[in-house]
C-alpha cells in the first residue's frame, strides 16, 4: 500500500475525524485519512482488555495497541484531542452471522469502554526506535496470511469468520481472538505470557485460581465482572469465573483451529476438534 502524507503538524488546523470505527475494507481502500495514518503509525504495546457492556451479562474482550505517537487534532469543542491507540476485534454484521474485522480509533477525550483489566503482552520491536516499530498493517498482514516470509502453516486467512447463533447470543468472539493470538505468537510478533496487568485499582476475586498463571490460555478462558464500587482501600473487586471459549466457524480453506499452544490446552468448550 502507498504511504500517505502525515497530517498537518498544527493540531488547530486539523478537523476531527468523522468516524472512529472502521472495517477491513476501509484499511484496504484507504477511505479515511486519519485511519491511513494510524494503521501505519508504530505500535508500542499490545494488550488483551476485558470490559463490561451496560445491561449485558458477562464481559467482552478486544486487543488494544498503543501508538508510539499520539495524533492530535481539533475536536468539536475546539479543544485539542489525540488518537492514542487502536482496538481490534471480530464482530457480527448486524443480525447476520458473517463476521467483520473491526478496528477502532481510541481518542483520549471521548468515551470508550473502560477496561476492567488490561493484560499486556510483549510486542516485537516495541522498545526499539520508532522506525523499527511494527504497525497495524503488519499485524493485519500476518492475520491474513499475506505477510512476507510467513511459514506455510501460517498462510491461511484468519480474517474470514462466521459466528454461531445461540439462545444467549453469538458464539465466536473469543475464538477469533484466540486464533489471532496463536498466529501472532507463532510468527514471533507477541509473547504468550503477559508482562503486566495495567488497571492499577483492580483486585481479582477468583475461587478456582483461574489467573494463577500469567498466560494467555488462562486469561482468555475467563469471564470478568464487577460492580466497580471502590472499597475502603480504593480498589474495586473483579469476580473471575472460568468460561470456556465457544467456537465460531473459519471460512477460509487451510485454517486449522489450534487447540493447544506452548504445551497448554486452549480452554475451548467441549472436546478438542
Amino acid at each position: 500500500m502507498e504511504q500517505p502524507q502525515h497530517p498537518m503538524k498544527d493540531w488547530r488546523l486539523i478537523p476531527p475525524p468523522k468516524r472512529e470505527i472502521f472495517k477491513l475494507g476501509d484499511v484496504r481502500d484507504q477511505t479515511d485519512s486519519f485511519l491511513n495514518v494510524v494503521v501505519r503509525t508504530g505500535l508500542v504495546s499490545f494488550s488483551l482488555q476485558f470490559y463490561q457492556v451496560e445491561n449485558q451479562p458477562g464481559c467482552r474482550v478486544h486487543f488494544y495497541m498503543a501508538l508510539n505517537e499520539h495524533l492530535q487534532f481539533r475536536d468539536v469543542d475546539d479543544g485539542m484531542a489525540s488518537i492514542k491507540g487502536i482496538a481490534m476485534w471480530m464482530s457480527p454484521t448486524g443480525d447476520r452471522l458473517a463476521g467483520e474485522f473491526v478496528i477502532r480509533l481510541l481518542i483520549d477525550s471521548r468515551p470508550f469502554m473502560n477496561p476492567l483489566a488490561s493484560f499486556e503482552f510483549s510486542l516485537k520491536n516495541s522498545t526499539k526506535s520508532y522506525e523499527m516499530n511494527l504497525n497495524a498493517i503488519d499485524l493485519i498482514n500476518a492475520l491474513q496470511g499475506t505477510a512476507q516470509c510467513l511459514p506455510y502453516a501460517e498462510k491461511s486467512n484468519l480474517l474470514r469468520f462466521n459466528f454461531w447463533a445461540r439462545r444467549d447470543g453469538y458464539a465466536g468472539y473469543r475464538d477469533a481472538l484466540t486464533q489471532w493470538m496463536v498466529r501472532l505468537n507463532n510468527v514471533g510478533i507477541v509473547g504468550w505470557n503477559y508482562i503486566k496487568q495495567g488497571v492499577e485499582d483492580a483486585k481479582f476475586d477468583s475461587e478456582d485460581a483461574a489467573l494463577d498463571e500469567p498466560t494467555f490460555d488462562r486469561i482468555i478462558g475467563t469471564s470478568l465482572t464487577s460492580d466497580e464500587r471502590l472499597d475502603m482501600d480504593g480498589f474495586f473487586a473483579i469476580h473471575v469465573a472460568k468460561k470456556p471459549i465457544r467456537r465460531g466457524h473459519w471460512i477460509s480453506s487451510g485454517v486449522i483451529r489450534a487447540t493447544s499452544q506452548n504445551g497448554a490446552r486452549l480452554p475451548y468448550e467441549g472436546p478438542p476438534t
